[in-house]
């Protein structure tokens, strides 16, 4: 009810937490401009952990993009930024690398890579997760 009387009172933007899916429809219906569902988001997040632990997080942006933190493992030490295939994925882009306390925004791709840096990296959410199989 809120909701509605907020809309109709001409509240341009409406926020509202949802408690489940048909809640949400509900509020989409009445005219809420964003539904958020905070148990399901953070649902998705732990189970995107559990699933691959080299994955610190992935946080979607809309429009089917998205950004990821992978931490480099056993399989990547070693190796240099540029033998990594996401260089050679379309839409996929290296926006920085955490080595230690520092972020490199445009780290060099002769750098050798460590167990626990961090490459950030942002696209089309899809390609993004067949990319970090890949890693």
């Amino acid at each position: 009810m809120a909701t509605l009387l907020l809309k109709e009172s001409g509240v341009k933007k409406v926020w509202v937490k949802a408690n489940d899916r048909f809640h949400a429809r509900i509020l989409q219906k009445v005219g809420a401009d964003k539904v958020i569902l905070p148990e399901r988001d953070m649902g998705v997040r732990i189970a995107r952990s559990i699933m691959d632990i080299r994955v610190f997080d992935f946080l979607e942006l809309g429009s089917e993009q998205a950004i990821t933190e992978f931490v480099i493992g056993n399989k990547n030490m070693g190796h240099k930024l540029q033998e990594l295939p996401i260089f050679n994925i379309p839409g996929i882009q290296l926006l920085a690398l955490k080595k230690g306390p520092e972020i490199m925004p445009c780290p060099d791709k002769e750098l050798d890579l460590g167990i626990g840096d961090i490459l950030i990296l942002a696209g089309n959410k899809d390609q993004l997760n067949a990319t970090l199989k890949q890693l």
